[in-house]
């Protein structure tokens, strides 16, 4: 699972907007092998665009993509680690117990894992 999180001050209120890719080990590999083949496609310049079409759609049904909750954060607590409660308050409202905020937490990909 890839989450990706963004934030956007409006109003002295600043938004915290989290999204979530999730995908099986199989998954990423097939939607790997399916970006390759396009990339080879782009690079050799024969596109073949009912290919390209198959191939996105192969990668596009790889991956679920879940929004969360944006999260408000208020004026005096826009630093780090307000956003990272955040990202945890927007988690723990689509699960049932702080374990499986765990679960999902420790099913991220990290950088270098």
């Amino acid at each position: 699972m890839i989450m990706l999180a963004d934030s956007s001050p409006r109003s002295g209120k600043e938004w915290l907007f989290v999204e979530m890719y999730i995908f099986t080990l199989s998954q990423a590999l097939q939607f790997a092998q399916a970006a390759e083949e396009a990339l080879e496609m782009f690079k050799s310049g024969r596109l073949d665009f009912g290919k390209l079409a198959d191939l996105a759609k192969i990668m596009k049904r790889c991956i679920f993509r879940h929004i969360l909750v944006p999260i408000c954060l208020g004026a005096r607590a826009m630093d780090l680690s307000a956003k990272f409660v955040g990202i945890l308050h927007a988690i723990r409202l689509e699960c049932s117990s702080w374990s499986m905020v765990s679960q999902v937490v420790n099913s991220f990909v990290a950088n270098g894992r």
